[in-house]
């Protein structure tokens, strides 16, 4: 198990799940999201970790997202920080259950300085 403090998710990992809402052991509705951006007032910081999981249109933080003509990719980022240590031994990560979404790529930085 690592120890952590908190995570920094620079993008979004896609993840396959058959419930729909998270487990009881579940530790991230504890921390205090931040993240980069939100699409509008629907889709912040608080959907992060509200346990909400593969239902459409709710409980998904949505990053305005933007690309450049010339191919430069806005990467979005989602923190969590929780007022204790606390030990985890695994991160599940929910894409946005919409077809036409898919973000299929991503780096957790731990405050031990590990990814």
């Amino acid at each position: 198990m690592k120890s952590i403090s908190r995570f920094v998710l620079a993008a979004a990992f896609a993840a396959i799940s058959v419930v729909s809402a998270a487990t009881p052991r579940n530790i991230a509705p504890e921390a205090k999201a931040t993240v980069s951006d939100s699409f509008d007032d629907n889709h912040g910081a608080d959907a992060l970790n509200d346990g909400i999981i593969l239902h459409d249109g709710k409980g998904e933080w949505v990053c305005k997202g933007s690309l450049t003509p010339w191919g430069v990719m806005h990467l979005p980022w989602a923190r969590l920080d929780w007022d204790r240590e606390v030990s985890i031994d695994r991160v599940v990560i929910y894409d946005r259950p919409a077809l036409s979404e898919h973000l299929a790529g991503g780096v957790l930085h731990f405050s031990d300085g590990s990814r």
